[in-house]
């Protein structure tokens, strides 16, 4: 009896938490989220940053200003006495509106579609960045975070 109370003990707030993490990660498509699995600082230090490109569908109504809008990264150090390495690039608007991309779903009715791609500036700034990454960067980072501000 023990055992089973043991089990359901743990069962629930695994349940629980994979539950909180599925919600909060419903806007990323599920195939986006597979092809991030592995992701990690080698891969980081391999993009082509004229390359990057990221899409955004908001609702239609909300006031999106797109030259104000950073890609941030940070990786995260498996020891605290080295510094987590940060990176804002700046992104800006390539395209807005149905049809932005061949892997972007059609916006639902009252959404917009948002293609960004790097400035210039953010360009340099990422490619900067990754000459920080040495070949040894998954032995001293632990945990990598990409965010668009």
């Amino acid at each position: 009896m023990l055992e089973a109370r043991n089990a359901i003990g743990v069962r629930v707030p695994a349940v629980a938490l994979l539950a909180v993490l599925l919600c909060g990660c419903s806007s990323i498509p599920l195939l986006t989220m597979w092809k991030l699995h592995s992701f990690g600082p080698r891969e980081v230090k391999a993009l082509d940053p004229a390359v990057i490109r990221v899409a955004i569908k908001l609702p239609a109504k909300l006031e999106f200003e797109p030259d104000k809008t950073t890609l941030d990264i940070k990786l995260k150090p498996k020891d605290r006495q080295v510094p987590p390495l940060h990176e804002h690039a700046n992104l800006v608007l390539l395209s807005k509106g149905a049809g932005i991309s061949a892997n972007v779903p059609a916006a639902d009715p009252g959404y917009i579609w948002y293609l960004l791609k790097l400035s210039p500036a953010g360009v340099t700034s990422f490619e900067d960045f990754q000459h920080l990454l040495t070949p040894d960067i998954k032995k001293r980072y632990k945990a990598i975070t990409l965010r668009v501000n």
